[in-house]
């Protein structure tokens, strides 16, 4: 199992990649993560609400019609998909990957049965 991210990790996360999805086996399971929330986002061409830190040897494809998505903490958890990553820190010991994310809006029925 891939090592925790260098400032630790806060919770664990589930890692598939498309057409994988849940209830499916996942590409990555139990991946020690830290999701950082980052609803101030100062760039507002770049989508994203949430960076996912995870170890650098993760692969986190970004390749046309091929898409990333953690599931938090586990497949049956909150689904985070994966915008764009890149690795910080690269050829260093604290090298790490640095996924941005958003969750998927709530279809209109999950919204009605939340009521």
């Amino acid at each position: 199992m891939p090592a925790a991210p260098p400032m630790g990790s806060n919770t664990t996360a589930d890692l598939y990649i498309s057409p994988n999805a849940p209830p499916a086996t996942p590409d990555v399971a139990g991946v020690k993560i830290f999701l950082q929330p980052r609803h101030r986002n100062i760039k507002p061409s770049s989508l994203y609400d949430y960076i996912i830190w995870c170890d650098a040897s993760i692969a986190v494809y970004q390749v046309a019609g091929v898409q990333a998505s953690f599931y938090v903490p586990d497949k049956n958890g909150l689904q985070y998909t994966v915008n764009f990553s890149a690795i910080e820190g690269r050829g260093t010991g604290l090298a790490r990957r640095a996924c941005y994310c958003t969750r998927p809006e709530p279809s209109s029925a999950a919204l009605a049965a939340d009521v």
